[in-house]
């Protein structure tokens, strides 16, 4: 139908502009980089920030080999027979271990890894004496890639994938054997399946802010930290109210134990007297950041105040359109607080393609299900509970029996004038 030729239209503009996300399986092996670092498991890398993640693993290795197929996308790896067998028996163990990783949404992996710093790829013919080429140690170059380009129309997908895993496997294991240092990827030129997101997004992202750098709403903090409120912040100090209108600078330092931990300091001038507010974020153990406490210098005074709940994955930012409130109880009984209208925060944030300054994608403080949707399901459950017992009543409703006896008296109704 005409309908249906418009949506296909549609779709195919949709999917022809769209960024083209490709999977990547990474190993390593005999380096003091040989575990990966947990990172959030639906993350989307942007071709640049792959390179990087691969230069600084690369840096240490005697050999870089890309085993490359024409198309390849978690759909993939995600496939089962009725027995339960994957596509990939071989590489799935050796995936266990802690020197794997694997990212699910690489935007062109192909061209970040073309792209390594000093690379000059060696062309290696896919082939089952893969394995014995690889130990003879004579590629001429440390960069390998290996374009897995052997389709045929008489094998379906399933069995070309496992011709594939079990060549790779054996590769791997003859890489360890002849280099010892060894950075492998698995990946593809082109996703097999339709990408889902557009490359050029029309709308703007959760509070991606407007106001200019380091200005009173939005705050960039060095390039490491990004700050968003739309309302001055307000702090209740030893007894006294303050409002923070007037912003002087805002600095950021990495922690000389760990360069993924960021302390920011946003200093504001009140009746002369500087209010520096220090933000140190924590790393926690499954790829998240948090901040659950953060300290008030002021008037020769450190005020140390707590929240709860504030944290997202790494290369997401948290948001709170309500009030986020930072207090601690003195001894005293009186409370220390700052409070935050509609606010935005997030560390390590890399400045975009573009050159542009703005928060990633959000990690919201309020869950899915609010008290308005809780109340409509509650409504809802209450609805039908009350049209099941109406049935139930209406179906227990039984006729007469005496308009049911064939044997009694037939019941006659004259029609009288």
């Amino acid at each position: 139908s005409t309908m249906f030729k418009f949506a296909s239209v549609l779709l195919f503009i949709f999917a022809a502009a769209a960024a083209e996300y490709v999977p990547a399986l990474v190993w390593q092996y005999g380096s003091e980089h040989g575990v990966f670092k947990a990172e959030p498991a639906l993350h989307k890398y942007s071709t640049d920030s792959f390179r990087d993640l691969l230069t600084k693993q690369a840096a240490d290795k005697d050999l870089i080999i890309i085993f490359a197929e024409e198309n390849l996308s978690v759909e993939d790896f995600n496939w089962q027979d009725i027995s339960g067998e994957t596509s990939f028996p071989k590489l799935s163990e050796t995936t266990k271990g802690p020197n794997s990783n694997f990212y699910s949404r690489v935007d062109d992996p192909f061209s970040a890894l073309m792209d390594l710093q000093g690379a000059e790829w060696s062309d290696v013919k896919l082939s089952l004496q893969l394995p014995s080429t690889i130990l003879k140690k004579d590629f001429g170059s440390k960069f390998v890639i290996v374009n897995m380009d052997d389709a045929t129309d008489f094998e379906d997908r399933p069995n070309l994938l496992k011709r594939h895993d079990e060549i790779v496997s054996r590769a791997l294991d003859a890489a360890k054997s002849a280099y010892g240092k060894v950075l492998a990827v698995y990946t593809g030129h082109h996703s097999s399946w339709i990408p889902e997101e557009l490359a050029v997004r029309r709308v703007r992202s959760l509070l991606q802010a407007e106001e200019p750098q380091n200005g009173s709403r939005f705050i960039n903090a060095d390039n490491l930290a990004y700050l968003y409120y739309s309302s001055a912040p307000t702090a209740n100090l030893g007894g006294n109210n303050i409002s923070l209108t007037n912003f002087l600078e805002a600095t950021a330092e990495r922690t000389e134990e760990n360069e993924d931990t960021v302390t920011m300091y946003v200093t504001y001038d009140y009746e002369g007297n500087n209010v520096t507010i220090i933000f140190p974020f924590a790393e926690t153990s499954r790829g998240y950041w948090n901040l659950d406490k953060i300290s008030v210098q002021w008037d020769s005074t450190e005020y140390f105040l707590e929240s709860t709940g504030i944290y997202a994955p790494f290369r997401f930012s948290y948001h709170c359109s309500i009030d986020t409130v930072f207090s601690n109880g003195t001894e005293e009984g009186n409370t220390d607080s700052l409070t935050f209208t509609d606010f935005q925060i997030e560390p390590l944030v890399p400045t975009d393609e573009q050159g542009e300054v703005r928060f990633r994608d959000a990690y919201d403080c309020i869950s899915f299900f609010t008290m308005p949707i809780w109340s409509g399901i509650f409504v809802s459950l209450i609805l039908i509970f009350v049209l099941t017992a109406g049935i139930i009543m209406i179906m227990e409703i039984k006729v007469m029996d005496k308009f049911d006896d064939p044997k009694g008296k037939t019941i006659t109704v004259s029609n009288t004038d």
